[in-house]
């Protein structure tokens, strides 16, 4: 090696590392990338895209038995409305009552005591009668698959069950129709959700009774409930 040679390579040596020669400590070196866990990854289709996933059995079973309890709320809400009606219906009927036996000589208080006594009696015999019917209307409509409601309006015995056998076979085709019809919008038209919050339309129930109600006929259900709807009925300790 010359004397040139050597003064060129002291040179070298004596100039300032490169950022690409300095080396990295080791708590500044980059970590690789994680890979996800395979059970948070989503499916995807052979596209790439989403899969849709269908609800676990357990949760769907979950749902049905949530929409049958909110039914069978609105239901009882109506008899309450129906006995309440019929109980003021009664109490106008026994001041009527009163006032007809004090016109007919009645001492007022005797006359009041009179009209009670009626009166609780026709209620007890309503109640009684409502009972009955409600029982009949419950094993009607398990036996031949259709709703207590349809058959409460009919009155007597042979003509509540006279219903049942009309109604039960025109519901099972109504529900057969309403299945093949929902499998076609689904295999047509994309799915949409008109329950939620903002949707038009007036006739979107938002106080709790209003939703029980509108349940109850089947004209919402409890498995699309917005949050707000939920949160009016956790409110109202109807769910």
């Amino acid at each position: 090696m010359t004397e040139d040679q050597a003064l060129a390579l002291d040179h070298e040596n004596l100039l300032p590392p490169t950022d690409a020669e300095i080396e990295k400590p080791a708590d500044e070196v980059e970590a690789p990338a994680e890979t996800p866990p395979a059970d948070d990854v989503p499916p995807t289709d052979e596209k790439g895209e989403a899969a849709e996933v269908t609800p676990e059995p357990d949760k769907v079973t979950a749902l049905e038995a949530e929409n049958a309890q909110l039914k069978e709320q609105a239901t009882q809400r109506q008899r309450d409305a129906e006995t309440q009606k019929i109980e003021s219906q009664v109490r106008a009927a026994e001041a009527e009552h009163t006032k007809t036996l004090v016109s007919d000589g009645w001492d007022e208080a005797q006359a009041q005591l009179l009209s009670r006594a009626l009166g609780n009696e026709a209620l007890a015999s309503n109640q009684l009668y409502t009972e009955r019917k409600a029982h009949l209307a419950d094993r009607l409509s398990r036996e031949h698959g259709i709703s207590m409601e349809s058959l409460m309006p009919y009155n007597s015995d042979a003509e509540m069950r006279a219903a049942a056998q009309v109604l039960g076979p025109q519901t099972r085709r109504v529900t057969a129709l309403e299945k093949e019809l929902a499998q076609f919008k689904k295999d047509r038209i994309p799915a949409q959700n008109y329950n939620q919050p903002g949707s038009k339309g007036n006739s979107v129930p938002t106080t709790a009774n209003e939703i029980l109600t509108a349940i109850g006929d089947d004209r919402l259900d409890a498995a699309n409930l917005s949050e707000k709807q939920k949160a009016t009925l956790k409110a109202a300790d109807a769910l």
